[in-house]
């Protein structure tokens, strides 16, 4: 399958037409008073979405940390929340933000549950944990129902499913994307580890790579990996989070002061975020412009150090309880020997 044909035009033109009524009324409960509430206490993770410039807020009622991580193009927002001071996962659930509504959602059984992508068909991706287990399990959400998905290599983490049903996450084996029922490797050349975390429906992803070096930001298109880099002066590192069907990129770049969240369009890198930030992550956009993420005022240690891949999947285990996307932020510690 050609996953670039010329027939994803249509999809690209037609989809704001189509989905324009109903992302506006599911936007509109965002802009809620009791949904706009800043940051509960200064130095937790708060969840935000942009659009056009007009920040709201978005955390879970309760909640000290609130990590959205994907947004569809209907305005529905899937991640993870925790509830300080007992840092476990007994604290810790996924959500679905929908209408105005957050809903848990909670894998069977699991001990924790992080739902990381949404697709326009209420698909959602993500991963769970079963306590007493150090294995992470993929997971696929439909029509109510949680399916578990294994890749080659174990340790499956989905980030991100297309409206095609494609797939693209991370596990033992590197990165994979899952189409059609077949898993087929994601590696930058090169790289000692690569992590593919959004995917739109023209096949396009987006992610980073690691080398002795460090990490860098990542966009595959058309059988082509081109690297991607903020030009802002004094940048350090760029990950890229999420891509929608125009092409824009949403993602974040770190300094020595922190981390900024970023939108690239058209070519053209703008930072995002609001004042006096001194970490924001850009998680997921959809076809209306719409980002979402989170933010906090917690000073940050720098760092483009690469992870050992064996010790990838163990690292993981500590963060479950506080959000996987934090992990992905923070849990970079170890260099890869040459």
């Amino acid at each position: 399958m050609n996953y670039f044909d010329d027939s994803f035009a249509f999809i690209r033109i037609m989809r704001p037409t189509i989905l324009g009524v109903v992302a506006a009324a599911a936007f509109s409960a965002l802009t809620s008073p009791a949904v706009a509430a800043s940051c509960p206490v200064l130095a937790y993770l708060c969840g935000f979405v942009d659009s056009n410039g007009s920040y709201t807020g978005l955390n879970v009622p309760g909640a000290n940390r609130t990590m959205p991580n994907g947004i569809n193009d209907s305005g529905q927002i899937v991640g993870a929340y925790f509830n300080e001071p007992a840092p476990s996962e007994a604290n810790s659930s996924g959500f679905l933000y929908s209408g105005g509504t957050f809903t848990n959602l909670q894998v069977p059984g699991a001990s924790y549950t992080g739902p990381i992508g949404i697709n326009d068909f209420d698909k959602i991706v993500g991963f769970y944990h079963v306590g007493g287990s150090t294995n992470f399990n993929g997971f696929v959400y439909s029509n109510g129902t949680y399916t578990t998905l294994t890749a080659p290599g174990g340790q499956t983490i989905p980030y991100a499913i297309n409206n095609l049903g494609q797939i693209v996450g991370q596990s033992g084996s590197g990165g994979f994307l899952y189409s059609g029922g077949n898993f087929t490797n994601i590696n930058v050349p090169g790289a000692a580890l690569t992590d593919p975390y959004g995917i739109n429906d023209l096949g396009q992803i987006v992610g980073e790579y690691y080398t002795s070096t460090g990490a860098k930001a990542y966009l595959y298109s058309g059988g082509t990996f081109k690297t991607l880099g903020v030009p802002f002066s004094g940048a350090i590192l760029t990950v890229a989070y999420g891509i929608n069907d125009l092409g824009e990129i949403v993602g974040y770049y770190t300094t020595l002061t922190g981390a900024y969240g970023f939108l690239y369009s058209g070519g053209v890198y703008t930072t995002i975020g609001g004042p006096g930030y001194t970490t924001e992550e850009a998680t997921g956009i959809n076809v209306f412009g719409e980002i979402t993420g989170f933010y906090s005022n917690e000073p940050q240690v720098v760092t483009d150090a690469v992870p050992e891949p064996s010790t990838w999947a163990m690292t993981i285990l500590g963060f479950a309880g506080i959000g996987f996307m934090a992990y992905r932020r923070k849990s970079k510690p170890a260099l890869i020997a040459t």
